[in-house]
């Protein structure tokens, strides 16, 4: 049986939020996240979003593809300005926890692929992340 980009998209934001009440999916889609107006930096925040579905050379009428997804995940952590070394040693065990997280999704494998970025943003306040994972899967046709 086939599983679409959505299901495993929402497979992999569903673990993500399941790591602590901290943790809440952005009500931005992945390319828009994070914005620089205030409202949508928050602590914990995340959006995922499918980068690229790859089809396998051998296809059959009529049956799902093999097919291999990249996802993205971007995430902020809070940055205190008297305090940012240590929030950023603490967003990097978040990022433990949120590779973890990924890993544990159970609708299809999941390849935890890079540590895309690294970063500050909203005037140094957030330490912005992003992951990419892939996921091979069978891709419905119907």
């Amino acid at each position: 049986m086939g599983i679409s980009t959505v299901q495993i998209r929402q497979a992999l934001a569903t673990a993500a939020a399941a790591i602590s009440a901290d943790w809440h999916q952005s009500n931005f889609v992945y390319d828009s996240f994070p914005r620089t107006e205030s409202q949508s930096l928050a602590h914990l925040s995340f959006a995922i979003g499918a980068l690229r579905t790859q089809f396998a050379d051998r296809q059959r009428r009529g049956r799902e593809i093999p097919s291999r997804t990249t996802f993205g995940i971007r995430w902020l952590h809070n940055l205190r300005q008297d305090e940012q070394l240590a929030d950023e040693d603490a967003a990097l065990t978040a990022e433990i926890a949120l590779i973890a997280a990924l890993r544990a999704v159970t609708v299809a494998p999941v390849r935890m692929v890079s540590v895309a970025i690294r970063t500050t943003v909203g005037d140094g306040t957030y330490f912005l992340g992003e992951l990419h994972a892939e996921v091979d899967h069978l891709f419905p046709t119907s």
